[in-house]
């Protein structure tokens, strides 16, 4: 039994409103999207689904050709612990992300995770949309859908859609300021190659106006957020259906990259 709901999910430290198809029971909302699970090898395309996603601003289905229902490459966990901290995800999102089937295996690990960051950026004299723009060109330099559209939604609403596309696009470095526009060339720098770093790209970042340790922390954070996409996209976590439905049109069009949302 599901029911209707409006509520927020927390996705990589993003908010972002969504209308929930809530579950009454966790069994539900952890196998509600997984329809198709053993047997499937390989990457394959479900009929229907580009034209599906062409009405909805989606590209996805053109660049990765993933079965319908496969949320995840890992089955979920059957342990106390990954039944308590999905239920904890359920609680708090409404339903249960596909990421979090996989983080299941080990919850301690995924709390960890979440509280470094946290720690990181608390402390930190980095903007929220320093932030989200950190984010945004960590993804798209990797290629990583599910944190492009977490993000660029936690962005359109800091500044614009329009802005938030551009970003996620590789565009707009004249809607950016100085140091916007550095740390999203340190970003890139940091994802693709990060041992081609120089001393004059830091002092590049010095120039823009930030201190040191801003430059470590965002670089720290950079390396946190790949690591964590790394681990999402290698094991297959497809974007959410609620959080591709509630993002910006502009921002799904923008994201034309990483895997296909699950339906």
């Amino acid at each position: 039994m599901y029911r209707r709901n409006v509520g927020t999910v927390r996705h990589c430290g993003a908010s972002i409103t969504v209308l929930l198809l809530q579950s009454d029971d966790l069994s539900s909302a952890a196998t509600a999207a997984p329809s198709i699970r053993s047997g499937a090898t390989g990457h394959f395309r479900t009929p229907g689904t580009l034209d599906q996603n062409r009405q909805s601003g989606h590209r996805y289905a053109a660049r990765t050709q993933l079965g319908k229902g496969i949320a995840v490459f890992l089955n979920v966990p059957d342990s106390p612990e990954a039944a308590a901290f999905l239920e904890r995800e359920r609680a708090a999102a409404g339903y249960v992300m596909n990421l979090e089937r996989a983080w299941a295996w080990r919850p301690d690990i995924a709390e960890a995770f979440v509280a470094l960051r946290k720690q990181l950026t608390d402390r930190s004299t980095l903007t929220a949309r320093e932030i989200a723009i950190l984010v945004c060109a960590t993804a798209r330099s990797l290629g990583d859908s599910y944190c492009a559209l977490a993000w660029g939604s936690r962005l359109a609403t800091l500044a614009n859609p329009a802005f938030a596309a551009a970003i996620l696009e590789g565009a707009g470095a004249d809607l950016l300021t100085e140091r916007e526009r550095t740390l999203s060339a340190w970003t890139q720098q940091i994802v693709r190659d990060p041992n081609g770093a120089t001393r004059e790209q830091v002092d590049a970042l010095r120039t823009a106006g930030l201190a040191d340790l801003e430059i470590f922390e965002a670089t720290a954070f950079v390396a946190l957020r790949l690591a964590f996409s790394t681990v999402n996209d290698a094991l297959g976590a497809q974007p959410d259906r609620q959080l591709a439905e509630a993002a910006p049109s502009e921002v799904r069009s923008a994201v034309s990259y990483g895997r296909p949302s699950s339906s």
